[in-house]
């Protein structure tokens, strides 16, 4: 099989799927690029934007794992350090992300409560007063680097999906496709990475 084929074979697997479905989704993936370049201009200008993790955004909306992360972490400055790994696109819903962003540039939650406008506090607020277990350090911890974990898988799922789109646009129209590969591939074992960690930790 070709290079392409290998990864589209990765691909599937990655995401769950098996080689006919995936060789489905990236049909009607052409059909709708092929639809997209027969139409007016105006409609091709508004669909130059790349979608930011398509669907994710509203399939997330008010989500709990986003929450439960921001939650342990405006409870505990300790557990800043394990945050690390963390990027504000692993946040779908918006108000996240933006309580995230600030976030990073506090040091305690009073300066933060300072720091966000009116309208981000109220959500602030309800992030600080989220009901959990009460744990222990070692707990906080480990739950911490779980939620890191799943929400770097969850956004790399996404992120594959259209590198996939990508791929499939790129051989359709006879286009180099080393670059999309070469991306396609650090994402894939990035992916491998996190899964190897979930392995060895038991979560």
């Amino acid at each position: 099989p070709t290079g392409q084929d290998r990864y589209l074979e990765r691909l599937g697997e990655l995401l769950g799927i098996n080689r006919h479905t995936l060789e489905e989704v990236l049909q009607r993936q052409r059909q709708s690029l092929l639809r997209a370049a027969t139409s007016k201009r105006q409609r091709q200008r508004n669909r130059q934007e790349p979608p930011q993790v398509p669907v994710a955004a509203a399939a997330f909306k008010q989500d709990q794992l986003e929450v439960f992360t921001l939650a342990l972490l405006l409870r505990d400055p300790e557990l800043k350090e394990f945050a690390e790994t963390l990027q504000p696109e692993h946040f779908y819903e918006s108000e996240n992300r933006e309580v995230y962003l600030k976030w990073v540039e506090c040091s305690i939650l009073e300066e933060l409560r300072e720091f966000v406008d009116t309208p981000l506090r109220e959500h602030l607020e309800i992030l600080v007063d989220h009901d959990f277990p009460t744990m222990d350090q070692k707990e906080r911890t480990e739950a911490l680097s779980h939620c890191v974990r799943r929400l770097e898988e969850r956004h790399l799922r996404e992120v594959l999906k259209q590198i996939a789109t990508s791929l499939s646009q790129a051989l359709e129209e006879g286009e180099d496709t080393t670059e999309v590969t070469q991306t396609l591939r650090k994402k894939d074992e990035r992916l491998r990475e996190l899964f190897a960690t979930r392995v060895r930790r038991g979560f």
